[in-house]
């Protein structure tokens, strides 16, 4: 039986021997198996798994049955040979595995997706961005990243939700974005910072693409890199540590540094503009001495000896 086949051969040898000796019976007591409600979940999936690597494939019928089932397992087993064998039908099944309550099943849908080049309507992919797992919140990514910007980058940009909005900014930025692009995603950074504070679940992904941003807009002037920078500073007076730390760094690496940098050491601070030293340069430390908070700031670091010792070697050169 193909039951037992399964059960009985090592994963990795054998199995091909046992289908050259069996040949199409065995593939169609595999269907069978694979579309009994009554057999287990894992030997189901086993036996697709062999359907797919032997060259054969289960019947459109069985497949919408599978697609039914109430394993999880299955469905996103189902999901992925959709992606493998494309068709009418496994468009309209991926479709409708990108809203099912199995978090690995949408995740197996946007592989899907992504393999085989699927048409897909952006629409059905952009609520997956604020997904509650972070595998399909990639994967949804992926998929946009694999598809024609002009067709979601409004929608991204313009969500009210923040982590729509900064996961469709992550994969523009991915994509290496025009000058015009670059400066749309600017904007809506700087609006996004005006709406949020950082207690909102979501705020350090914000402020770690306005770093992207700054790392591919290099001269990071103008009215909203200045108005970024005032609303970073605005939220450095967060009780959270974390919160503040990248914050700091952010601030740091947005300074214009042929400009006047103590503005933004003064804002920060002498706890936070030490980890602004860390991030930008030895050029900072000078900035720290003419601002007077030296010693505040030796004291903050005296706990970490790396810190410490890397600020005391220069020192005396600041005197």
């Amino acid at each position: 039986q193909a039951e037992d086949g399964i059960r009985d051969q090592p994963r990795s040898r054998g199995l091909g021997d046992v289908y050259k000796r069996q040949g199409d019976t065995w593939s169609v007591q595999l269907g069978k198996l694979a579309a009994d409600s009554n057999q287990d979940a894992r030997s189901r999936v086993r036996a697709l798994q062999l359907l797919q690597e032997n060259g054969e494939s289960v019947s459109e019928r069985q497949l919408k049955k599978i697609a039914k089932d109430p394993s999880g397992e299955l469905r996103a087993q189902i999901a992925t040979l959709a992606g493998i064998v494309p068709s009418r039908a496994g468009y309209r099944m991926v479709a409708k595995f990108l809203m099912d309550v199995d978090p690995l099943v949408r995740r197996r849908a946007c592989e899907s997706i992504i393999r085989s080049q699927m048409p897909v309507d952006p629409s059905n992919i952009i609520p997956l961005l604020s997904d509650n797992d972070r595998f399909v919140r990639f994967a949804a990514r992926r998929v946009l990243e694999k598809s024609p910007v002009y067709l979601w980058i409004v929608q991204v940009l313009n969500s009210n939700d923040l982590h729509v909005s900064t996961s469709g900014m992550l994969a523009l930025l991915t994509l290496q974005p025009d000058t015009s692009t670059l400066g749309r995603i600017i904007v809506s950074q700087r609006q996004l910072l005006e709406q949020v504070t950082p207690s909102h679940e979501g705020y350090l992904d914000l402020v770690r693409t306005i770093q992207l941003s700054g790392l591919q807009d290099s001269s990071r002037t103008g009215s909203d890199w200045d108005g970024i920078r005032a609303l970073l500073l605005r939220h450095l007076s967060s009780g959270d540590s974390s919160i503040n730390r990248e914050l700091a760094r952010t601030l740091a690496m947005l300074s214009p540094l042929g400009g006047e940098p103590q503005t933004v050491l003064l804002g920060l601070g002498a706890i936070y503009a030490v980890q602004a030293i860390m991030v930008s340069g030895l050029d900072y430390w000078n900035q720290l001495v003419s601002l007077g908070i030296r010693l505040k700031a030796t004291r903050f670091i005296q706990n970490d000896s790396v810190s410490y010792t890397h600020l005391r070697a220069h020192e005396t050169e600041a005197d």
